[in-house]
């Protein structure tokens, strides 16, 4: 029957009665079970069983339903915190195509690259001091684009080859398909620009040196053998050479320009008077020099109003780690790294960093002299930098302040670490992918 019914017993045809039949399937089996008991537990052991599949299943499709529930959210969570993210370090501007960003860093983060010091080729054109470097290519058509680089006061050209933080931006550049350029200002006593459009050093790079009818970069150029006209010019400066370059866009025509610690600004007036928009700009500023933050942003708002493409990106301080020195210095090796902070964490100069690495104070005070001294001794470091045109367009062996290459390289990464440095290769990734962006490299 259904239901948990039985159907009711019927009399036999010899007179049995149901009373009969029921005593009969009382008697049982003969194995000690109730016949009827026995259908009766069978029957209820088969509807036991589907009705315990049926609460598995339904207690399996209430986990699986709790787990795409818990999933979805998590999902969503990390959608949310993704996009608040976002929308706190990206500002995007509606200028169709042009893309307007902003980013902030506090941490720095890192480079995928590490390379000890770089190997240049160093030449004299027309009394014009320059290094370069070529992209490692079987064939010079590769080359997708030629920087010029611009060093800050107290270097030349070389030392963006030679320093830490410098090296790294310039192999990225190279791994992106582009020759770098970096030639020496003129004046050889604080190293810094003539920033004037009409200078002497805008006269020695930008315009007619009466060899050919070439400008520098194009005598150099034509030297080893790039062909003008099949790749994209760009610039790059630091601090005094950032400077140069917003004075001289309107001088070279640029495809790009990328400016680290400009504390120049945009003039509106030259702006309004030029015939050709300044080229897409990116701004890289350390969020400890004011200064030159604030005249990012005001170049930004500038050139926005202009519809030109650019890009803000305020890099802060950084912890000097272990970790970061074997980065950046991988020439000192892993244990003079360790020995070198210790010795930086001691009580003896913990006014300059702290047992966690944070740089307290940066090197232009002199207070870390004492402590960088044992950097400059050891045979054949000593002296001061030869400057002389006899050796223009060799690799010096000290820096421009007459100190070490190591001793150079270890103050300039206490700086970058520090805040003030203009130069960091963290988020450098972000600046060539703007500018593969912007120039469809």
């Amino acid at each position: 029957g259904r239901g948990g019914c039985h159907t009711p017993a019927k009399a036999t045809g010899d007179g049995t009665t149901a009373a009969t039949a029921a005593t009969d399937n009382a008697i049982g089996d003969g194995h000690g079970h109730n016949n009827q008991d026995s259908s009766n537990q069978s029957i209820n052991g088969k509807r036991s069983k589907r009705t315990r599949r049926r609460r598995s299943f339904a207690s399996l499709r209430s986990r699986s339903t709790i787990t795409i529930t818990l999933s979805t959210t998590l999902t969503a969570m990390m959608l949310f915190v993704t996009y608040l993210y976002l929308h706190r370090h990206t500002k995007y501007y509606g200028l169709g195509h042009l893309r307007n960003s902003r980013f902030t860093s506090s941490d720095g983060g890192h480079s995928a690259v590490i390379t000890p010091p770089l190997h240049p080729e160093g030449m004299v054109i027309n009394g014009v001091e320059v290094f370069y470097m070529l992209p490692q290519s079987q064939s010079m058509e590769d080359i997708k684009g030629v920087l010029l680089y611009l060093h800050g006061c107290s270097q030349s050209g070389v030392d963006v080859f030679l320093l830490p933080e410098d090296r790294v931006v310039i192999k990225m550049a190279l791994m992106e398909g582009l020759a770098i350029l970096s030639p020496t200002s003129d004046d050889r006593t604080n190293a810094c620009w003539k920033i004037d459009a009409e200078g002497v050093d805008a006269n020695r790079l930008f315009r007619d040196t009466g060899t050919n009818g070439l400008v520098l970069m194009d005598q150099w150029m034509e030297m080893v053998e790039i062909d003008r006209q099949n790749v994209a010019l760009f610039a790059m400066g630091n601090g005094s050479g950032a400077n140069f370059l917003i004075n001289c866009w309107s001088v070279v025509q640029f495809d790009a320009m990328m400016l680290f610690g400009a504390n120049r600004d945009f003039q509106k007036k030259d702006l309004e008077q030029a015939t050709l928009l300044p080229p897409p700009t990116a701004f890289v500023v350390r969020s400890r020099d004011s200064v030159a933050s604030e005249a990012a942003e005001a170049n930004s708002d500038e050139l926005i109003s202009s519809r030109v493409s650019t890009i803000v990106i305020s890099i802060g301080p950084m912890r000097f780690t272990p970790a970061r020195c074997n980065e950046r210095l991988p020439e000192i090796g892993d244990r003079r790294c360790d020995s070198l902070l210790n010795n930086f964490r001691s009580p003896e100069y913990s006014s300059l960093m702290s047992k966690e690495y944070d740089i307290v104070r940066n090197t232009w005070g002199g207070e870390w002299t004492s402590a960088l001294t044992a950097l400059d001794n050891g045979p054949g470091q000593k002296g001061s930098a030869d400057t002389s045109k006899k050796n223009l367009g060799k690799v010096p062996t000290r820096s421009f302040n007459g100190h070490s290459r190591l001793y150079a390289a270890v103050e300039e990464e206490i700086n970058a670490a520090y805040g003030v440095y203009p130069v960091v290769a963290d988020r450098t990734k972000d600046v060539f992918n703007w500018l593969k962006e912007i120039a469809k490299l």
